[in-house]
């Protein structure tokens, strides 16, 4: 189930990006381990940098960079 109902548009983009990540997952049974394992092993094989968690100060973060410098927005 897409979770579109039937007046939605498509984008293809969007369409194209969600079925490469389905295969992805499948490809590594769903589990978030493997996903990032398998991203680690792309970006060393390819010589480019998949992701940073290098944040401004060039220590890894534990959380988003945009939380370090404002906090997030909340409804009042």
């Amino acid at each position: 189930m897409s979770g579109r109902t039937p007046e939605m548009k498509t984008d293809p983009i969007v369409d194209e990006v969600r079925e490469a990540r389905r295969k992805l997952a499948e490809k590594c049974r769903f589990d978030v381990q493997r996903i990032f394992a398998d991203a680690r092993l792309r970006e060393e094989t390819s010589g480019h940098p998949l992701v940073s968690v290098v944040g401004r100060e060039g220590q890894v973060c534990e959380e988003p960079v945009e939380y370090k410098t404002k906090p997030p927005r909340t409804e009042d």
